[in-house]
């Protein structure tokens, strides 16, 4: 082999041990599935696609959840600027837990 070629498949075999360690640090609890609910905003984050907001439903549960174009779909009507705290919204998509806590994927959303 080649002088070069030795370094090359070193350093490809580091990557693709390196590639494939699992990301323990914020596991997926458990994925529960589509679930809709009544919510009230209580906080919004902009983010380069969407919005993160942390909203809470109608039993005082607290979700992250992520309202997004790519999420919503090209056909979905939400208009973002109902994305203040105070605001209410039924809101459906996948709930699932991270690290223990609470989030929504939203797939639908519709303002009160």
């Amino acid at each position: 082999m080649t002088s070069f070629a030795k370094p090359m498949l070193f350093s490809l075999g580091l990557l693709a041990l390196v590639a494939c360690q699992q990301a323990d640090n914020e596991p997926i609890d458990s994925i529960v599935g589509l679930h809709e609910v009544e919510v009230e905003i209580l906080s919004v984050n902009p983010e380069m696609d969407g919005n993160t907001v942390v909203i809470r439903d109608e039993t005082g549960k607290t979700y992250t959840a992520v309202l997004s174009i790519p999420n919503l779909g090209p056909d979905s009507s939400f208009d973002f600027d109902h994305l203040k705290p105070g605001n209410r919204m039924v809101v459906s998509g996948e709930t699932w837990s991270l690290s223990g806590e609470p989030r929504l994927t939203v797939r639908n959303a519709e303002a009160i």
